[in-house]
């Protein structure tokens, strides 16, 4: 039943299309370059650069990430000649973190074929998967393992059954099973720093060693959702450690809490929190979870069962043949856990046999079952053959045999945690999509609306009609939509569909372009009959927000901050009572620990400026604002861009270069209100124009503003 309900999922941001499409030729030079992903992406983090043939950039130096739909990108250009011209682009997954990267041409102009041909092939997104992020992961992995196994293993199979047995030494051995889980925690705490640095290292292009110093660092802690995530992680390792060096009572509650919130932090940079549904990121909570206990328990064990080599012989079988069988409780359970969230996973990121076998994902899959299945033969030769045994066989041989099993059993298990680690570097070969399907009838008609993804941004619109007995409708003579958000003041937008011939109306377009409450109207008009309408209510969101994405406002950085202060108040405590001196406790505790919490506060009160806001026109574009706009344009525009903006004003064409095509450069999308507004105020970079921001007060510069948006092309 799981499976009929899965939905595939994605992570790292994939290349999907562009506009131009590479390898395009174009006549005339296009005016932006636009790039679709598939995962939303981290604006500080994500560029497009485009290089002429000598290699200098010709783009505007600014890559925008789409406010509404965070999974498109794009950059200006500057006025191009004929020629050959490569894309390269990089962006960060907020999703995941993942840092994705591509190159593609495009020509412009009369250019020789074979040019363009020897030029840059199309990459469409290669993963940055190296040593530095494949390591780091599988040591966290290994690390988390190491604590929550550990946890349950002293707690349910060591104490229990440690307790009849004096002779072997329980506190002894807890003490050093309690090491073995502070050497988990700091495995997981270096692996997670040095993740962190290979993060800010691959979205900033810069050295491993030299990130520290550099701004990057602070901008993926503070601007980030992986930065965000990696700061709750920090927390609760605190947390955790605290509640091994500390006796307070509450602490006992407080730690398996903290350990499964780490899980769940894990699992929120995972391939399967792209998914919409919680039901994905439930089961990747479940698998990792499982696979802690077992594999980090399995690590224990061996370590108790090496550590009683010197114990009598007959009281070591007394007390392994005791060990055991809890411990497989805990294998069983953990082990059909991993066998019905892996199956579920695996449905949901690969999909088919096919991709199974012939993608490097599915191949990667292949290699950690090849590494589990020896595991789980083991665990059975463990439950089915020396278990018994222990029971009615006391012999030193029976011990060795165990030891021997168990040991190989906790290598292969640490193996495996590593083929998860490079699992994690790799895309998934399935897409996450949605499909919104909504249904009426009116007059003598079924009407069936499908949307796909569902989300803020460029949708798929399909409209089935079929009559009362369930035959489609193929004579419709026009079928609309008209689209109303009931949650903004804009306008209404109207758009008419394509005939398929099969009771299909197929409309695609950027319709859907705010998150918040629509209403989409269908009208079908039919020759001799009444026109049918009717109304459907459509909760729209983005696909950033579908997949946890952090919204890139100030509250967000305070989050952030806030979570600083707290470690650092955290990290007072721990060091209080380990610290001994006052000398010690200052430089060691009260420094470090007012550090965090200064930053923080910091962050906390400047956290306004961090993150620019989007500059919207506050003035509307009504028949008064659009007339003080033309008389504003006639008087100070004309000359150079023309009555038509299109560059050919009695001054412009004088000018080299020429002034800028309005005309291309107003069609709605291709810039945003802010950057246009910047323009006219401090002039166009490497133009003739100058700045209007000391001749044209700002309320006439938004009147001017929303006068050149209507100068446009037919």
């Amino acid at each position: 039943m799981l499976l009929v309900c899965a939905m595939p999922a994605s992570a790292h941001g994939l290349f999907v299309r562009s506009d131009p499409h590479p390898n395009a030729v174009l006549e005339k030079p296009p005016v932006q370059i636009e790039i679709w992903l598939t995962e939303p992406l981290e604006s500080s983090f994500t560029e497009i650069k485009v290089l002429d043939q000598n290699g200098f950039q010709v783009d505007d130096g600014v890559t925008n990430v789409n406010p509404s739909d965070p999974t498109h990108i794009h950059v200006g250009l500057r006025s191009l000649g004929d020629g050959v011209y490569t894309v390269s682009w990089k962006a960060l997954s907020v999703v995941d973190g993942h840092v994705t990267f591509g190159t593609f041409p495009f020509s412009v102009g009369d250019v020789d074929p074979e040019v363009l041909a020897s030029s840059v092939e199309a990459s469409f997104g290669t993963v940055a998967a190296t040593p530095g992020e494949v390591i780091p992961r599988w040591l966290s992995l290994l690390g988390i393992a190491i604590v929550i196994g550990g946890s349950l293993f002293v707690a349910y199979v060591w104490m229990p059954v440690a307790q009849k047995f004096s002779e072997a030494n329980p506190v002894l051995i807890v003490g050093l099973l309690r090491t073995v889980q502070m050497s988990g925690i700091a495995l997981f705490i270096g692996a997670s720093i040095a993740s962190l640095l290979w993060h800010v290292s691959s979205a900033t292009g810069l050295d491993f060693t030299k990130v520290i110093f550099d701004a990057g660092l602070g901008e993926m802690l503070f601007g980030t959702r992986y930065g965000l995530l990696w700061l709750l992680r920090l927390v609760l390792v605190v947390t955790v450690i605290l509640s091994h060096i500390n006796s307070w009572r509450w602490l006992d509650y407080a730690r398996p809490v903290a350990l499964c919130s780490l899980v769940v932090t894990l699992s929120l940079n995972s391939h399967l929190s792209a998914s919409s549904s919680l039901l994905p990121i439930l089961s990747n909570v479940l698998h990792v979870l499982a696979a802690s206990l077992w594999i980090g328990g399995l690590l224990h064990l061996a370590v108790v069962i090496w550590s009683l080599r010197d114990v009598r012989v007959d009281t070591r079988v007394q007390l392994l043949a005791d060990l055991v069988p809890r411990f497989s409780n805990i294998g069983l359970i953990t082990v059909c856990t991993l066998f019905i969230t892996g199956v579920y996973n695996a449905s949901l990121t690969v999909g088919s046999m096919e991709a199974l076998f012939s993608s490097p994902y599915g191949n990667s899959m292949l290699i950690k079952l090849g590494v589990i299945i020896p595991v789980l033969m083991l665990a059975a030769v463990n439950l089915l053959v020396i278990r018994p045994k222990l029971k009615i066989d006391f012999n030193k041989r029976m011990v060795l045999y165990l030891r021997r099993v168990v040991t190989t059993e906790a290598i292969l298990g640490v193996c495996v945690l590593a083929a998860a680690g490079n699992l994690a570097t790799i895309p998934p070969v399935r897409t996450f999509s949605r499909q919104m399907v909504l249904q009426s009838h009116v007059e003598n008609l079924t009407v069936r609306f499908s949307i796909l993804p569902g989300y803020v941004g460029v949708n798929q619109f399909d409209v089935h009609l079929s009559d009362m007995s369930g035959k489609s409708v193929t004579d419709a003579d026009e079928v609309l939509v008209r689209f109303t958000p009931l949650s903004a003041e804009i306008g209404q937008t109207n758009a008419s569909l394509n005939n398929q011939g099969d009771g299909h109306y197929i409309l695609q377009g950027s319709y859907l372009s705010l998150p918040g409450e629509w209403q989409a109207q269908i009208v079908v008009r039919r020759s001799e009959r009444y026109d049918a309408y009717t109304n459907f209510n459509l909760q729209v969101s983005t696909l950033g927000q579908q997949a946890g994405a952090a919204a890139t406002r100030p509250g967000f950085a305070r989050f952030a901050a806030f979570t600083l202060m707290v470690l650092g108040l955290l990290y007072a405590l721990v060091l209080r009572g380990v610290i001994k001196g006052r000398l010690s406790q200052i430089a060691f505790g009260f420094l470090p620990s007012g550090a965090l919490i200064s930053v923080g506060t910091g962050v906390f009160v400047l956290s306004g400026s961090l993150i620019p806001s989007q500059v919207v026109n506050p003035i509307a574009p009504d028949l008064s604002s659009l007339s003080q706009g033309q008389e504003i344009y006639e008087r100070n525009c004309l000359v150079c861009h023309g009555p038509l903006g299109l560059g050919d004003g009695p001054v412009g064409i004088t000018l080299n270069p020429p002034p800028a095509n309005l005309q291309d450069h107003m069609v709605v999308g291709v810039h945003t209100d802010g950057r246009i507004m910047e323009w006219i105020t401090d002039g166009y970079p490497d133009s003739v124009m100058t700045g209007f921001g000391d001749v044209i007060s700002e309320k006439d510069r938004w009147h001017l503003l929303n006068y050149i948006r209507t100068l446009v092309p037919e």
